[in-house]
């Protein structure tokens, strides 16, 4: 069996195997290490090449016939089949057949399972046919390691003991982590010191009272009217107080009015964020945002929101019908 570290340093080197099994409940480090290794296998032509099918859903013939099939625009191809727990025995034959022949060079088939029972002969002949690494149980000092450089990436610091405090109060899913760690930095975003204290974990973690509008503005900032309501009934059922829902939405769009500004005065990025005090990272992630709406747009966006912060603050109407219409506007 493979470990982590092993994967690593052979996707270093782009030594890439014809064919992989990724077992264990850590679906995002799964995911990540699924798109390194078609990154390093595939180069520029990820986008062609790289394709997914789940076990539930295809058998071994289908799988085989794709993995030999290249499309009209790569030359080699990944093929992921998620799920693979779900095979029939039948399948589950042939495939393992299918890779005891000569492997293809252009191909890469990566199979991963949420519940593969370690019990069964599937997954100990798949221990045999592939490279096999297990994606349970991430030691403590990994998941430690992966939040202080996650956080770097992000424009943050975090010391040890308090990514050790955020993984006790979140759990150890890596997804959810970086989830937090997201929302950690939106709180922290324009401070000249970004380290992330205790109190800061203690206060957010887990929790959506202080950044909830955030993740709502972020919905409404790709007028994603689905996900938006999605946000805003989960915060409600949560006790959020409407008026610091629609404060942290009036705070996303005054930052991508100002990226809007910048934009049209013709400004680097690197120029932008010295000034707006912004990481790259969330500039990066601003700047598409920001040009979704005119400037007349963004007139008619503030005043929604001047005029719907007044009749909350004086009671004027049910604050959970007049958020439900600045959604339905801001989405529209």
């Amino acid at each position: 069996m493979a470990t982590i570290s092993n994967l690593d340093a052979e996707i270093l080197k782009s030594k890439i195997h014809p064919a992989y099994c990724f077992a264990g409940e850590e679906e995002y480090l799964k995911g990540q290490y699924i798109r390194k290794i078609a990154g390093a296998f595939l180069g520029p032509n990820v986008e062609h090449g790289l394709e997914v099918v789940y076990g539930s859903e295809t058998d071994a013939k289908d799988i085989i016939d794709r993995a030999q099939s290249l499309g009209i625009f790569a030359e080699k191809r990944v093929l992921v089949v998620r799920e693979a727990d779900a095979l029939s025995p039948k399948s589950r034959k042939i495939l393992l057949e299918h890779l005891d022949r000569e492997p293809s060079p252009d191909t890469c088939l990566i199979l991963t399972s949420f519940k593969l029972e370690a019990k069964t002969a599937f997954y100990k002949e798949l221990q045999e046919k592939t490279v096999f690494v297990s994606f349970d149980n991430l030691k403590p000092e990994y998941l430690v390691n992966w939040l202080i450089t996650k956080s770097r990436e992000l424009g943050c610091k975090i010391s040890p003991s308090s990514a050790q405090l955020l993984i006790q109060i979140t759990g150890q899913s890596l997804g959810l982590l970086e989830q937090e760690l997201l929302k950690l930095s939106a709180y922290l975003e324009g401070q000249p010191i970004r380290d992330i204290q205790p109190e800061h974990i203690k206060m957010l973690a887990g929790d959506t009272s202080e950044v909830g509008g955030f993740e709502l503005a972020e919905s409404l900032s790709k007028k994603d009217l689905k996900q938006s309501l999605a946000v805003f009934y989960k915060m409600l059922r949560a006790g959020e107080d409407p008026v610091k829902m629609l404060s942290g939405i009036n705070h996303k769009f005054n930052t991508l009015w100002r990226v809007k500004l910048l934009l049209a005065q013709g400004l680097s990025p690197e120029e932008m964020g010295r000034r707006m005090r912004i990481h790259p990272y969330a500039l990066k992630m601003a700047i598409p945002a920001a040009q979704k709406r005119t400037e007349k747009e963004y007139w008619n966006l503030f005043s929604c929101l001047f005029a719907t912060e007044l009749k909350l603050k004086s009671g004027s109407g049910d604050p959970k019908t007049l958020l439900q219409q600045v959604i339905f506007k801001l989405s529209s």
